[in-house]
């Protein structure tokens, strides 16, 4: 995955962009993938991932199909479950608390894109999320921010 190859590396490789695999092809290279892992798994090694880990990513997605049902001022409480499975993700990963929370904020844009492509106030939201992540924003505040436009949108 090119985005967890360290910087000092990447500045030293010619990068060439492929196109990702279809579910089928993912599905032909590494066997059936389980809801989570079609909306998550954006690749074969992205689904590897998923399968050695699955409880946070299971959990996010539980997560994310409840939005609807939970009421606006919930945003904090959200806030909160999502700062939890980025941390349980960090603990049961090689990643660091920033990539965790990069990870995160990355696969609620891939739900978002599948399943609200068609409000793109809502995929702003993630993807300016995800720019203050990377950028080592505070991800309490971060994820705050994502919960109140995840539900107000």
């Amino acid at each position: 995955e090119f985005s967890r190859v360290p910087a000092t590396i990447r500045s030293r490789c010619l990068c060439v962009a492929c196109e990702l695999p279809t579910d089928d092809r993912i599905t032909s290279a590494i066997g059936e993938l389980s809801s989570v892992e079609s909306v998550f798994g954006a690749t074969p090694g992205g689904v590897m991932l998923l399968r050695k880990t699955p409880e946070p990513y299971q959990k996010l997605f539980d997560l994310l199909e409840s939005l609807a049902e939970r009421p606006k001022g919930a945003a904090l409480l959200v806030g909160e479950e999502l700062r939890s499975i980025s941390s349980e993700l960090a603990d049961q990963t090689d990643l660091n608390a920033r990539e965790a929370n990069a990870e995160i904020v990355r696969c609620i844009g891939d739900y978002m894109l599948k399943t609200r492509s068609h409000e793109p106030e809502t995929v702003q939201t993630v993807a300016e999320a995800h720019r203050l992540i990377i950028g080592n924003a505070n991800a309490s505040h971060v994820f705050d921010f994502l919960a109140m436009g995840l539900l107000y949108h």
